[in-house]
């Protein structure tokens, strides 16, 4: 079932943007990592506004947080090369549930050094976290039982579904 059309899902990253770009009084220092995967069109579809509205290319790069999680069996991390040391970061995900997967992707910028700061964007949050996390920016709350799923859907622009 659709939950939030395309076009209504264009206008909620118009406003996310314009929130970080008054947040941070610009986007000189700050880097969008996206969760890998669907984090990752999300942090590249911002970094695209946030150009056009301040002729500014922030870097964008995606993260893997499996060998950080508490929940999968250990892989090997593989992190980008960066170093994060006094950037603003903004990690972004599509759907914050239970904290689970932030926690992991705190753990894992430790590995890349000390952030200015890390503000959290998701495009949805569904509530119930089992981790006091919050987003600093949010597309849309959107409460629902946990034997709801919630998906992003990235074709032909995003849209917000539920399973």
């Amino acid at each position: 079932m659709l939950l939030i059309p395309a076009t209504t899902v264009s206008k909620i990253l118009d406003r996310l943007t314009a929130q970080i770009i008054e947040h941070y009084s610009g986007v000189e220092n700050v880097v969008l990592f996206g969760i890998e995967r669907k984090g990752v069109p999300l942090a590249h579809a911002l970094q695209e506004r946030i150009l056009a509205e301040t002729n500014i290319t922030v870097p964008v790069y995606g993260i893997n947080v499996t060998a950080f999680r508490d929940d999968v069996q250990k892989a090997d991390a593989q992190l980008p090369n960066i170093n994060i040391n006094m950037q603003n970061i903004v990690l972004i995900d599509d759907v914050l549930y239970t904290g689970r997967t932030i926690r992991a992707a705190l753990d894992a910028l430790q590995e890349l050094g000390r952030p200015t700061s890390v503000s959290l964007l998701c495009l949805v949050d569904r509530g119930q976290r089992e981790y006091p996390i919050q987003p600093n920016f949010c597309g849309k709350w959107m409460p629902v039982n946990a034997q709801e799923r919630i998906k992003v859907r990235s074709d032909d622009g995003f849209s917000v579904w539920m399973d």
